[in-house]
């Protein structure tokens, strides 16, 4: 506590008043928030910590130490003391988007070939069969899924389905000829 000694004046009267009061002055807290990440991914969220006082105000309305955030934006708090005392600290959080991928290429093909796909929109790609580039080729129909990350560590897994497609044909005519001769043939699609 400290002492502080006023005098009061009256500016009509010219009277005045000594007197001495005790001041007691509370410390101030420090906030502030800790998180385990300020940069995420679309869909992930983050938490926040508030430390440096008893009580809490966060700018989402909420009034515990700790909140789960995933939209991108500044997030501030209020913390309070046992004494009523305040500060403020805010953090800004980035919400980095996943990648957006775009598949070119046949995903059906004919037998004894192979289908060809490529994908863009990303850094790294790892395919469900091992192979870690952006072109996939094979003749092994199937569902391939990948993994594209980003270069902010986002990802996007998407699954392919190759397919094997067959001609599926029936011959008909005269298949007896004379040499010299000519014949019909049919081919009916199935």
């Amino acid at each position: 506590p400290r002492s502080l000694r006023v005098t009061i004046f009256d500016l009509e009267t010219s009277c005045s008043k000594r007197d001495s009061i005790r001041l007691h002055v509370h410390p101030t807290p420090t906030a502030f928030i800790s998180s385990n990440a300020l940069e995420i991914c679309s869909g992930d969220s983050t938490l926040l910590t508030a430390t440096g006082g008893v009580r809490f105000q966060w700018s989402t309305g909420d009034t515990t130490a700790s909140i789960y955030v995933k939209e991108e934006g500044i997030y501030s708090v209020v913390v309070f003391n046992e004494f009523g005392c305040s500060d403020s600290t805010s953090v800004t959080l980035t919400v980095h988007p996943n990648p957006d991928i775009t598949i070119s290429g046949n995903t059906s093909f004919c037998s004894e070939q192979a289908a060809t796909i490529t994908l863009s929109g990303a850094v790294s790609y790892v395919w469900s069969n091992g192979n870690r580039t952006s072109t996939l080729s094979t003749s092994i129909p199937g569902n391939y899924s990948v993994t594209c990350t980003s270069n902010y560590g986002c990802q996007s897994i998407i699954s392919i389905p190759l397919t094997l497609s067959t001609v599926q044909a029936t011959l008909s005519g005269n298949f007896t000829y004379c040499q010299g001769s000519q014949t019909g043939l049919e081919v009916d699609r199935d």
